[in-house]
């Protein structure tokens, strides 16, 4: 059910007065205990984020990013590897949270990709 809602999300969030609504539960879902629930709410706000949006969700994603669970975490760090094209200063202040995710496994290629 989750994820029609996510996929649902991404397709209404086209028309701005959306995005808010979407971005929101989107957030809620970050906050979630189970792990799915929070990697495709990263994955579904990669796609509706604007400029606009990126200072109140970067916390969540920062926190993301060493997340004990590898497929939130993986999410989070391709989520930065897509922001990293239109916004590289953003991700650039990730670079502690980076450096936790390198010692993890299962993460590591994603966060070479972000660190260099």
């Amino acid at each position: 059910y989750q994820r029609r809602v996510h996929g649902m999300v991404k397709e209404l969030s086209t028309c701005a007065e959306h995005v808010f609504v979407a971005s929101n539960t989107l957030c809620k879902d970050m906050n979630s205990t189970n792990d799915m629930y929070k990697a495709n709410a990263i994955r579904a706000l990669r796609k509706i984020t604007d400029s606009s949006m990126l200072g109140p969700i970067e916390r969540y994603l920062k926190q993301a990013v060493v997340d004990k669970a590898d497929t939130v975490s993986s999410a989070a760090i391709v989520t930065g590897i897509h922001l990293s094209q239109t916004h590289p200063d953003l991700v650039k202040r990730w670079s502690g949270e980076v450096g936790e995710a390198l010692k993890q496994r299962g993460v590591m290629a994603h966060v070479l990709c972000v660190d260099t």
